[in-house]
């Protein structure tokens, strides 16, 4: 059964989702509309992840000191600020105040993810990790959806209003997290082989960051001007911009609508099958998905693409926060702030890198992302044995306790 604090924290992702499905695309449209050039706007995404750089180390070191709680909490009222700004800088015509709501957006991101992890980590065991994982997720996509029908309603009337629904949402996701209270169960209880190799560990979680690092470069390259893309090979200079932030939500509906269903019966799958199984399937699924977007030329393509891609990342993402919740029995905040840094340090080289290639192709960037892919799925096959201990189909597993050094 589900504790209290899940199902708190449950409550906040849902707010804390509102932004999430429309606010990339929509900062991308939005880049357009005030005239930004594609290396400006792939920077708006740089600076997300940027910031990420000092706020999952800092949150991470606040989450084990002052709680999960609190943490949790300063994220989603920094969030307030940023969305606040995406809001005013339309009104100022100011690209630079996008740049800038982006970065407190980030260190926002930082502080938010990293203590719900280490939260969904302390109320959970091995066994069930993965689809509490999922249960997250899953809440998040339902505020994304929710969040999206208020925000096209919104659109429809001004361009800008949509962000400040989302900082209102974000002000009371904040409210939520304050009632999270410090828990005292999960599998750090559980007996503890002292037969298991050190080494071995220490492997898997230098490893875990190196992956991460990699997938998040990867995905990042793509993704981050693939707005842009769309746009300009779909519709022509003529439409609209509040049509085309509508029909380029309709297109990526699906993967918020499947992940709002069934994400926790996707996670099961890290739960009942071990960690590695799934993060191999998932890059070797990604590869080919991620090398067709050479060929995206119309809307239901990338509608398509999209799906594939985001389910596959899901899954992904649920294997690697599992991973890092087995091996990790204290000092959970910082691992996980860890984890996140890796992520940002991928995320910004591959924000920029986008920037730059775009201009020297599509072609160029979607094979440059999965070439990366491809090393990352290479690392992952040398390191296949330093995750079979966290195979939970095992009737004993057998895992060693890390902790970071102070």
């Amino acid at each position: 059964m589900q504790s209290k604090n899940l199902r708190t924290l449950d409550r906040s992702s849902f707010y804390t989702g509102f932004s999430f499905f429309f606010l990339d695309p929509y900062i991308q449209i939005i880049g357009v509309a005030l005239g930004a050039s594609v290396l400006e706007i792939g920077s708006f995404t740089a600076a997300v992840f940027a910031a990420q750089l000092v706020s999952n180390p800092l949150a991470g070191h606040l989450t084990d000191r002052i709680g999960r709680s609190k943490t949790l909490a300063v994220g989603c009222f920094v969030r307030v600020i940023s969305l606040s700004m995406v809001g005013l800088a339309f009104l100022a015509q100011s690209p630079i105040t996008i740049l800038l709501g982006r970065t407190f957006q980030g260190f926002a991101a930082g502080f938010f993810w990293t203590a719900s992890y280490a939260i969904v980590a302390d109320e959970t065991d091995m066994g069930g990790r993965g689809r509490e994982f999922g249960q997250m997720s899953q809440w998040v996509n339902r505020g994304m959806l929710v969040g999206a029908l208020g925000g096209f309603i919104l659109l429809l009337i001004r361009l800008d209003l949509p962000p400040y629904l989302f900082a209102a949402a974000a002000l009371l996701s904040g409210l939520y997290a304050l009632k999270i209270v410090p828990s005292k169960t999960g599998d750090h209880n559980m007996k503890i082989s002292a037969g298991q190799s050190v080494t071995r560990n220490t492997r898997a979680s230098v490893g875990l960051l190196g992956l991460n690092t990699l997938n998040s470069f990867a995905m990042a390259a793509l993704t981050s001007v693939m707005i842009v893309r769309v746009s300009r090979i779909v519709f022509t200079p003529t439409t609209p911009i509040n049509t085309q932030a509508i029909l380029i939500a309709i297109a990526t509906a699906p993967q918020v609508l499947i992940l709002a269903i069934a994400a926790p019966r996707l996670a099961r799958f890290v739960d009942t099958l071990g960690r590695a199984r799934p993060l191999v399937g998932s890059i070797l699924f990604l590869i080919p998905v991620s090398y067709a977007f050479i060929w995206m030329s119309d809307l239901w393509q990338f509608a398509l693409l999209g799906f594939l891609l985001s389910i596959a990342a899901a899954m992904a993402s649920v294997a690697l926060n599992a991973v890092v919740g087995d091996l990790y029995r204290s000092r959970r905040g910082l691992a996980y702030g860890g984890l996140n840094t890796s992520s940002s340090a991928g995320s910004v080289l591959g924000a920029l890198v986008s920037g730059v290639l775009y201009t020297a192709g599509w072609d160029k960037l979607v094979i440059t992302s999965v070439a990366v892919q491809v090393i990352s799925l290479l690392a992952l096959l040398l390191l296949w044995k330093a995750y079979l201990p966290y195979d939970v189909r095992r009737e004993k597993p057998v895992i060693t306790v890390i902790t970071p050094k102070e």
